[in-house]
């Protein structure tokens, strides 16, 4: 899990589905910065290829992710249309229970 600081899991009741947790405050930095997610992939023993990410933010979730080398997918729950031009999301979901079928496929 990466965050800049806003999303705690264990407040969601979500803490035990992430191994490694990534803040901005212990790396120095923050998304879309490059260094969060290099931190992040070393911090799993991963190359930035076999990382994925799912965000809600166009800007510092998904184009940070696309830009150090990581697979993205878009939360979108509101189903609007991709507002970026580059770099887009491997895929855009408007549920969390799309997710465990696409990554079954993308594995």
């Amino acid at each position: 899990m990466l965050s800049n600081g806003n999303t705690r899991p264990e407040q969601l009741g979500l803490g035990e589905l992430f191994t490694h947790r990534v803040y901005a405050e212990q790396v120095g930095a923050s998304k879309p910065a490059r260094a969060i997610f290099e931190h992040a992939a070393d911090a799993a023993g991963a190359g930035p290829g076999e990382c994925l990410l799912v965000g809600d933010s166009p800007l510092t979730d998904i184009a940070g992710a696309r830009q150090a080398g990581w697979r993205a997918v878009w939360f979108s729950p509101d189903a609007e249309p991709w507002p970026l031009e580059d770099p887009a999301p491997e895929f855009i979901i408007t549920t969390f229970e799309e997710l465990p079928p696409l990554l079954a496929g993308t594995a």
